[in-house]
């Protein structure tokens, strides 16, 4: 790494502006970065729509966080809360600002990033994940048990 440090100086390259993730070239982690971004989602059972922001975390794996919902209050006015998390110290959480998938790898190969966990906040429970663009800007997001044949896909659309 040393030798690519100089060799970029020599030639005024910015290598502190690539980020590599370990075991990936910086071909593969631009490839990654595609799916950073922020989506516009209706969930298709409840019609709510939100926008969720998917990052980069420091450990390389990516994750979503809800940003904003149309409707974040209750009708009393008061906020969504997390209420059914399973973690009693979340369920104060606001709704529109959940971690809802977290620990996702991108597989270069099959263009697709995979293994990671996605939370539902409706019923508190965590599934297997894995998400890959269906075109530029739909994300196809499969949530399962087990096998992903059993489980339940959403699409969301890059807006920004």
């Amino acid at each position: 790494m040393a030798f690519m440090q100089l060799l970029g100086a020599l030639l005024g390259w910015n290598l502190a502006a690539v980020p590599v993730v370990a075991g990936q070239s910086s071909e593969e982690v631009a490839g990654a970065d595609r799916i950073v971004g922020i989506y516009y989602v209706i969930e298709d059972e409840s019609g709510e729509e939100s926008k969720i922001k998917i990052a980069r975390d420091a450990d390389g794996t990516y994750y979503a966080q809800v940003v904003w919902m149309k409707n974040p209050n209750l009708p009393d006015g008061t906020p969504k809360l997390d209420v059914n998390n399973p973690d009693p110290a979340l369920r104060t959480g606001r709704a529109d600002r959940i971690k809802i998938m977290t620990g996702l790898q991108y597989n270069a190969k099959k263009q697709e990033w995979e293994n990671g966990k996605v939370y539902n906040p409706v019923n508190g429970k965590f599934y297997k994940s894995y998400m890959a663009f269906v075109n530029d800007t739909k994300l196809k997001v499969r949530g399962y048990l087990g096998f992903s044949m059993l489980g339940r896909t959403m699409y969301w659309n890059k807006v920004e």
